[in-house]
């Protein structure tokens, strides 16, 4: 596991982590609550830009740089981060 690479989880209602795995797990990236996966940093991009979208809130705990999105510091987030994502539909 890729200690170095941590950032908040982009599907609807959930809080946790995204962590990139070890290459032989077969999975680059996956969030250690809801279990997602994802084989690309491409693919975890994507569902980062597609949830901003959906929920422009969310952006306050993502920042874009050349290699794509990366977490703003955990202290930055902002405080009522995880009650408004336990607020967020299912689907």
């Amino acid at each position: 596991m890729n200690q170095a690479f941590k950032i908040r989880c982009p599907l609807p209602h959930c809080t946790g982590w995204v962590t990139q795995l070890d290459p032989e797990d077969g999975s680059l990236f996956m969030c250690d609550d809801c279990g997602q996966v994802w084989e690309t940093k491409a693919e975890l991009d994507a569902e980062i830009a597609a949830i901003i979208e959906r929920f422009p809130y969310r952006a306050a705990v993502y920042r874009q740089t050349a290699e794509g999105f990366a977490a703003v510091p955990e202290a930055e987030e902002p405080a009522d981060y995880e009650t408004q994502v336990n607020q967020e539909p299912w689907a």
